[in-house]
């Protein structure tokens, strides 16, 4: 008798079932996938840019702002023909220091100090410890214009005089008991330095008694300084304009040694707000358009109107007197003549030492170019202001990019759940047939042993 051959059955039905939804789902998935690809591509492009725009208005206003401070003097008025910012540096600090106030001339200067400006000191004659002042009375104080009354307590200690007269003349006369070999003695210090500073006391009772018996220990003296061989006397120690639009402090007295203060323009301060502008410049244009190091275009997945922001800056170095709305008698006409050009490669460099050099020779003219209204620089930050703004092209289109991120989320929501029903439709398709395979196989086995 011929035989039935069996069916086959007991296959892989996790492998079918994955094959046949890929090749029902992969299309729609990976057409999903190149879209989330790009969106978030273009999203970090954006972002990357905004905060190039962001650093670059910031660097561009600051620049702006120091250029506006140099042009100024102490006064806030507009010199015309220097910098505003000065620096002086003494060679040994620890003996004069020494600040700018005002504008001061530049040069060195060499310095001597012969002795420094001391106060008056007077002393009472010693007593013997715990001696009381027996009689109560008023000590009338005076110094550099201030005038004090001290009342005097009967039976009162030195050491009370003392705090008594710390507290009246609010520190202007100090006062001080100090312990000797020969007993206890008042000592009074002017706290001002100069040789008209002398105190003058009178008073009543004990005050009146008191005032007699004080004598001088330390006269009042101005400070002696030579400066490139003048002698000037000081009447104090700080803040004293021996040399125009400086403050001096005397430290140490020491005639033998002979010290240099240096006074130059600070342009350090312009020169490195110049560096930062022209470093956030370059972050903007290798973000929103890279270029190799031939100045060929990297495609980058840039959109057009960022090709179009990178295209204004690569301008602006090379304007023309007209295209910078500057008159062509204007000395300074571009960045070109601040020691800036453009590399190959589309980027941007400061040439230092030039821009110090204009800085230099035409103060006024750079000065006023950078921080002009009309002039690039300040043109360029209001450029990034409309770019920054809440309605801007920049945050429309990051908002623009992170709502159809979030459109497309939710397309893969919803195609994540077509392939799991998909899946398990698929999957108890393949069920049935296996189990319709097994019956069948039963009948056949039944019918050959018939």
């Amino acid at each position: 008798m011929n035989t039935v051959a069996p069916l086959q059955g007991s296959f892989d039905i996790g492998t079918v079932v994955d094959a046949v939804v890929n090749a029902e789902m992969s299309p729609s998935e990976n057409a999903l996938k190149r879209r989330e690809d790009q969106l978030s591509r273009e999203q970090d492009l954006m972002v990357s840019v905004y905060q190039a725009v962001n650093n670059l208005q910031h660097s561009a206003r600051a620049l702006v702002q120091e250029a506006s401070l140099n042009s100024s003097n102490g006064n806030g008025n507009g010199n015309g023909h220097t910098l505003g910012r000065w620096v002086a540096v003494s060679s040994e600090s620890d003996r004069v220091g020494v600040s700018v106030r005002g504008r001061p001339d530049p040069g060195s200067y060499q310095l001597s100090v012969h002795q420094l400006a001391s106060p008056q000191i007077l002393v009472s004659p010693p007593f013997a410890r715990d001696t009381t002042l027996k009689e109560a009375g008023t000590l009338d104080m005076a110094l550099n214009g201030g005038r004090w009354k001290v009342n005097i307590v009967a039976n009162s200690t030195l050491a009370t005089l003392a705090r008594s007269i710390q507290l009246s003349t609010q520190g202007k006369i100090r006062a001080t008991v100090i312990n000797g070999k020969e007993g206890q003695q008042l000592l009074l210090t002017g706290a001002e330095k100069g040789a008209d500073l002398r105190m003058a006391l009178n008073g009543t009772g004990s005050g009146a008694w008191l005032a007699e018996v004080m004598s001088e220990q330390v006269a009042p003296s101005d400070a002696l300084i030579t400066i490139n061989g003048v002698t000037l006397y000081l009447p104090g120690n700080v803040n004293q304009q021996a040399i125009n639009g400086l403050s001096l402090t005397l430290k140490q007295a020491d005639p033998d040694r002979q010290l240099y203060i240096e006074v130059s323009q600070d342009v350090e301060a312009l020169v490195s707000a110049m560096s930062a502008f022209i470093n956030n410049c370059n972050s903007l244009l290798q973000t929103s358009d890279p270029r190799d190091s031939k100045g060929l275009q990297i495609d980058a997945g840039s959109p057009a109107s960022l090709r179009g922001i990178s295209g204004q800056l690569r301008k602006l170095v090379n304007a023309t007197p007209t295209d910078a709305g500057l008159s062509h008698s204007e000395q300074i006409t571009s960045l070109l003549d601040l020691g800036v050009s453009t590399e190959r490669n589309g980027l941007w460099s400061l040439d230092e030492t030039w821009f110090r050099h204009q800085l230099t020779a035409m103060p006024y003219q750079v000065l006023q170019f950078l921080s002009d209204r009309e002039k690039p620089v300040l043109a360029l930050a209001q450029k990034m202001d409309t770019l920054l703004s809440g309605n801007g092209p920049l945050l429309s289109r990051i908002s623009y990019l992170s709502h159809d991120l979030q459109r497309l989320a939710s397309d893969q929501y919803a195609l994540e759940r077509k392939r799991q029903l998909l899946h398990q439709r698929t999957n108890q398709q393949f069920l049935t047939m296996e189990q319709t395979v097994q019956r069948m196989n039963r009948n056949r086995t039944y019918v050959d042993t018939m």
